[in-house]
């Protein structure tokens, strides 16, 4: 099996250390170069054996070369230190390169089964970022240690200030998880960007201001159905946006409100058509009393005023037939 490549996060720990020794070893090699000229200078001649002269100008020569060894030695290191970490993220694409190229085996069968097929869109994009790195491995071998200093700050610029327009783009957009994820690689990349709390504070209040608009709206709906008594489904949305958001007081007061409201509603209807079976039997129209109290039975049959309504069906029942009967008999003597 193929060795899981290391990923970029894995970085190699910066040798500044050594760098650091390095630089130093140069200056007191340059400083010791520097003081014997300056002592060769000073001595007057006739002081300075002809030995000691050459062997002074000798050690003064020495400790500049030496310096300047040092010097490059410690410009190397810090260069094969960028190119180290280049190449670890070569090899980490490469092994996403490898995954992908494994998976389509194994879920297309062998590659001698078929036709070759064309990369597909996430083979691209690691062959593309493999270019890119070659590409930026090749320009920084040939910058200077000032110069990839300054370049990798550029870089660094750029992809704040990117990121930075996709996240307020993201968040005017409603896309508040794609926000936070190009957020959360904005923290990672430059973790000490000036502008991360503005970025995630903007993401935070655009996303209560959608939670917000959205209550509101479903609050309007609950009430236009409340408007037209279609009570059972304005608590039906009332209980969705409480399930939804049940952190924002507002849905807790809408859902009470509406179910107050509908036994309000349904009260009112119960002691209407209770006041009409009343009003038929004073007026002596049975049979309208009595197809008012089935109405009043099936619409609420667990309420108080079914329960009498129900006590009274038999009187009802027999006072509709003799009103019946005698609408018979009297329209019986109009034709006769």
């Amino acid at each position: 099996m193929r060795q899981e490549a290391t990923s970029p996060k894995s970085r190699i720990s910066a040798p500044s250390a050594l760098v650091v020794c390095v630089y130093v070893l140069a200056a007191f090699a340059a400083a010791g170069g520097v003081f014997l000229g300056i002592w060769w200078a000073l001595v007057p001649p006739d002081r300075q054996p002809v030995g000691l002269r050459l062997g002074g100008l000798a050690i003064m020569m020495g400790g500049f070369v030496v310096a300047a060894l040092l010097w490059a030695a410690g410009w190397l290191v810090r260069g094969r230190h960028e190119s180290l970490l280049t190449q670890r993220k070569m090899l980490h694409l490469l092994g996403q390169l490898e995954d992908r190229t494994a998976d389509a085996s194994v879920g297309g069968g062998p590659a001698s089964a078929g036709p070759t097929e064309a990369p597909g869109p996430a083979t691209e994009t690691v062959l593309r970022q493999i270019l890119e790195q070659l590409t930026e491995l090749n320009t920084n071998s040939l910058l200077s240690g000032d110069e990839r200093r300054t370049k990798r700050l550029r870089k660094r610029s750029e992809l704040a200030e990117q990121l930075s327009r996709q996240i307020i783009a993201a968040t005017r957009a409603g896309e508040f998880d794609d926000a936070e994820r190009m957020l959360e690689r904005l923290t990672e990349e430059i973790p000490d960007d000036a502008h991360l709390e503005d970025l995630r504070r903007r993401i935070e209040q655009g996303r209560q201001g959608a939670v917000r608009e959205l209550v509101q709206g479903r609050m309007r709906r609950a009430a236009d159905l409340m408007a037209v008594a279609r009570f059972d489904e304005a608590i039906a949305v009332a209980e969705e946006l409480h399930r939804e958001h049940p952190e924002n007081p507002e849905t807790d007061g809408l859902l009470e409100r509406v179910k107050r409201e509908a036994q309000t509603f349904e009260y009112e209807q119960r002691r209407r058509l209770y006041s009409q079976i009343n009003a038929h039997g004073e007026g002596r129209h049975w049979k309208q009393a009595l197809e008012v109290a089935h109405r009043l039975i099936d619409a609420y049959p667990d309420s108080t005023e079914a329960a009498q309504v129900r006590s009274l069906l038999p009187t009802l029942v027999d006072n509709a037939r003799i009103e019946e009967v005698r609408q018979l008999r009297d329209q019986g003597r109009i034709q006769a």
